[in-house]
């Protein structure tokens, strides 16, 4: 068997189903954040902001940097001068 050389993960998962192994899938971490975007007040700005999806954020916890992405695209209304994404 050959599971030491494998490096396509359909191989390996093959191969360790022979030796009677099932693997689980990796569970990406999720967040859940709200984020205020406050726009400058000249030029007026729009009356809607866009986050597109796949809009890569950026965080820290105790020095370990984490990576989040959106899956869609989000439209909020500007409301008392600032955007709020929720």
């Amino acid at each position: 068997m050959f599971l030491d050389s494998a490096s396509r993960r359909e191989n390996v998962v093959s191969l360790a189903k022979e030796i009677g192994y099932t693997p689980v899938s990796s569970k990406s971490s999720q967040a859940i954040i709200n984020i205020v975007i406050t726009p400058p007040i000249s030029p007026t700005p729009p009356a809607f902001f866009n986050s597109s999806g796949g809009t890569i954020f950026n965080s820290v916890v105790s020095g370990v940097n984490y990576f989040f992405v959106t899956t869609q695209t989000i439209t909020v209304p500007l409301i008392s001068g600032v955007y709020t994404f929720k």
